[in-house]
């Protein structure tokens, strides 16, 4: 199964990748598509704010979720990828809606230093791969020309979805200039 999101979805997706895993039960796996759902803590205040008004609900092993994107990713190390599951992302390295919707200031590395951070987490992970490129554009998949869109190594979108969607050994990351 791949759940899969795009923006505000691929963020939604994220939350509720485990909950979806422990509904279809542990002889199916579940893996995640995240297009341009940056796991990047945003400001602490409005973590909080969304906590409280969305009343999110996070893994229920997981009490220190509830602090932020970090100690969820930190979570799924744990729990999803020693099952074999997969996580995916697409995005850009100056996403201009992320940076907005997360409350980071559009002028100095704050969001550039943040997202390289989250980045090399996914480094330390061959089943967590992304697909970033340069620009301040927010998301991939329903961009008209996504197919081609074409990463710093020259492969294109619709090439690395395909090797993300067939497991194939060669599905790597795709790293911005």
């Amino acid at each position: 199964v791949i759940l899969a999101g795009v923006s505000a979805g691929a963020v939604g997706a994220s939350l509720h990748w485990e909950r979806v895993q422990r509904a279809f039960g542990p002889k199916v796996r579940v893996d995640l598509l995240s297009d341009g759902g940056a796991p990047i803590d945003p400001i602490k205040k409005r973590w909080q704010s969304w906590t409280k008004v969305w009343n999110m609900q996070f893994p229920k092993g997981c009490p220190s979720c509830r602090k932020g994107i970090e100690p969820l990713f930190a979570y799924y190390e744990r729990t999803m990828f020693p099952k074999g599951n997969k996580m995916a992302f697409l995005g850009h390295t100056n996403d201009r809606v992320v940076r907005s919707f997360l409350g980071l200031p559009f002028f100095g590395k704050l969001y550039d230093s943040r997202l390289r951070q989250s980045l090399a987490r996914f480094d330390k992970h061959p089943q967590a791969q992304y697909f970033v490129l340069k620009g301040g554009s927010h998301v991939m998949m329903v961009r008209r020309g996504a197919a081609k869109l074409k990463g710093k190594s020259g492969v294109t979108l619709s090439h690395w979805l395909r090797l993300y969607l067939h497991g194939s050994k060669k599905w790597q990351s795709t790293h911005p200039a």
